[in-house]
């Protein structure tokens, strides 16, 4: 985790959360682009990943298990001991250390792939996160095909899947007076999440969101946007346009 502060400070506060296999260097676009509009930004990565690599063997059942990515948890899981709260539980103490610290007025929370896939279920959790933006990195299991599969945390074989959803996520992460949640997509990503092909579908399953979220009654605004052509899995600056957009409604 980094905590880092604006020069001329707004008061809230964004929980930038990097996907697989990135460093802290390949945000600093997006990072640099919420410091320059004034907000606090919480750096976070994925357990294993970038700055959280690790090789150092565990003891698990007397079997020493080496922690190479996240389908080393596998062994974890099929031993009884929680895995889930080690994608989440680091952004709830940032937030906690962040709060301490500065006590935004807001918090809001983005992130690419799988950063993308921890801002919405961390903000389907936490009701204090206002506005998120999943950047490239989730979609309803209905709809995934080949390499949509995802990976150990996104598939749906873990256990906590059995208590939501996709689309549950979705609705909880927006669901309340203030909320929302933005989800980006790339037309053509060459690494996943692709919209060619599923326009039709996506629209769907927003529709149906934004239902829920009306039926619910406690407000709430779910909305999808798709950068056109965009092959690269990657944060691009129509992304960051449509997120500034929002925070400043």
């Amino acid at each position: 985790l980094l905590y880092l502060r604006p020069e001329e400070p707004n008061g809230e506060l964004m929980v930038y959360h990097l996907g697989h296999s990135q460093g802290f260097a390949d945000a600093l676009p997006a990072v640099g682009e919420f410091l320059e509009q004034g907000y606090a930004v919480l750096y976070c990565a994925m357990p294993l990943m970038g700055p959280n690599a690790s090789r150092k063997p565990i003891e698990v059942g007397g079997k020493a298990i080496e922690l190479r990515d996240h389908h080393s948890f596998v062994p974890l899981e099929e031993a009884g001991l929680r895995t889930m709260h080690l994608f989440l539980e680091p952004v709830a103490r940032g937030i906690a250390h962040a709060i301490a610290e500065d006590r935004p007025s807001a918090i809001h929370m983005a992130g690419l792939s799988g950063g993308g896939w921890t801002t919405t279920v961390y903000a389907a959790l936490d009701p204090r996160i206002e506005q998120s933006f999943d950047i490239a990195g989730s979609m309803p299991f209905s709809l995934r095909q080949g390499v949509d599969i995802g990976d150990f945390e996104q598939r749906r074989e873990r256990p906590f899947y059995d208590l939501a959803g996709y689309r549950d996520l979705y609705v909880l992460g927006a669901s309340g007076s203030g909320r929302g949640r933005l989800q980006i997509l790339n037309e053509r990503d060459e690494c996943c999440f692709a919209t060619t092909g599923r326009e039709d579908e996506i629209a769907r399953y927003a529709e149906e969101v934004q239902e829920n979220l009306d039926a619910i009654g406690d407000g709430g605004e779910f909305a999808f946007h798709v950068v056109a052509d965009q092959v690269q899995h990657a944060v691009t600056e129509e992304a960051l346009e449509r997120i500034a957009e929002r925070l400043h409604r």
